[in-house]
């Protein structure tokens, strides 16, 4: 039906189809999948579904489809983000369009297929949220928007999820890099980091810090002629307390970089993209602490799943997509060293 589709993939390579997606139950499959302790998987579909504005489904344990719930706009549409577990049941997500006002939600999802909506954005504390968010132990959520904030190119929010209360904690600007699709990261310093697609010194792009004390600020920016440009994938942080990342364009005939940074600000290719083209969506360290990521394209394929190495500057594929094209969310391992993704 060309409306995406789950897979799973083993350690070696071996790719497996678990369920495809169709518009009436909803597709396009485009943010990490969440697992839980009892195996089940939860993902969600920007597009489809019975009013359009895409699904919220569920996975079994070996794979095929268990649930799939419609969105609504007025509760939120064009869910945005990984789904969060709250711990008692339910999930917290955003959604880039609908709400109350009209420039997007956060909403909450029940394992029995009921969906709520937990607080509407409304332009000046950011619009279009998307990508990771953090969830504090007091319950407090914390992400971006790609849009709205002082200058209208996205803002850092804490949104209260007992009463749903959005503060605008910051705005993106040009300094800062804005417009910001990948969402948050919580390093172990208790800092908060991320990507953006443009801005910074160089226009392209930044790795940006929130602290509580000092603010939003730009870490590093992205340089075209020698690291590369625009970054859309939420990072990472390794034992060695550096952060990982990548940008969707590279340098003179590559195609993106994997970079790494460190929490003082300096920056450094770490490897770039040669066969493997424009890696999109979050990392994930997994076996062998490996680095696993997707890109959409291959020089002869419909898009990969690369690992990569923090003392190693190559990237490898570990799997040619060939059931499906375009691998975009990211992908989650579970205790047998398989990884599912869409």
């Amino acid at each position: 039906t060309d409306a995406g589709l789950a897979f799973r993939m083993t350690q070696a390579g071996q790719q497996a189809l678990l369920a495809s997606f169709s518009p009436s139950g909803g597709h396009g499959p485009a943010f990490a999948l969440t697992r839980t302790s009892e195996g089940l998987i939860y993902g969600t579909t920007e597009l489809g579904g019975t009013n359009g504005v895409g699904t919220v489904f569920s996975l079994n344990a070996d794979g095929t489809l268990r649930q799939s719930v419609s969105m609504e706009n007025a509760k939120g549409g064009w869910p945005s983000s990984p789904l969060v577990a709250v711990g008692d049941g339910t999930f917290l997500g955003l959604a880039r369009q609908g709400g109350a006002l009209g420039y997007g939600a956060i909403y909450r999802f029940a394992t029995n297929g009921v969906i709520s909506l937990v607080a509407s954005f409304g332009q000046t504390n950011g619009a279009s949220p998307c990508g990771a968010v953090y969830l504090d132990a007091a319950g407090n959520l914390y992400g971006t928007t790609r849009t709205g904030g002082t200058s209208d190119v996205g803002a850092l929010f804490r949104v209260n999820t007992t009463n749903g209360t959005i503060t605008r904690l910051a705005s993106f600007n040009s300094n800062t890099g804005y417009n910001p699709e990948a969402g948050l990261m919580h390093g172990q310093d208790g800092v908060f980091y991320g990507s953006t697609y443009y801005g910074g010194t160089y226009g392209v792009g930044a790795v940006f810090r929130y602290t509580t004390n000092g603010g939003l600020s730009a870490l590093a920016s992205f340089n075209p002629t020698n690291l590369g440009s625009y970054g859309r994938s939420t990072l990472v942080q390794g034992s060695n307390g550096l952060l990982y990342g990548t940008t969707f364009f590279g340098t003179s005939g590559t195609y993106g970089t994997l970079f790494r940074v460190a929490t003082n600000g300096t920056i450094a290719k770490q490897a770039p993209f040669y066969d493997q083209k424009y890696p999109v969506g979050p990392l994930t360290f997994g076996p062998g602490g490996a680095i696993y990521g997707m890109t959409l394209n291959e020089r002869f394929q419909y898009g990969t799943v690369f690992c990569a190495w923090t003392n190693r500057a190559i990237v490898s594929t570990l799997m040619l997509v060939n059931i499906g094209e375009g691998p975009y969310g990211g992908g989650i391992w579970d205790g047998s060293n398989r990884l599912y993704g869409t």
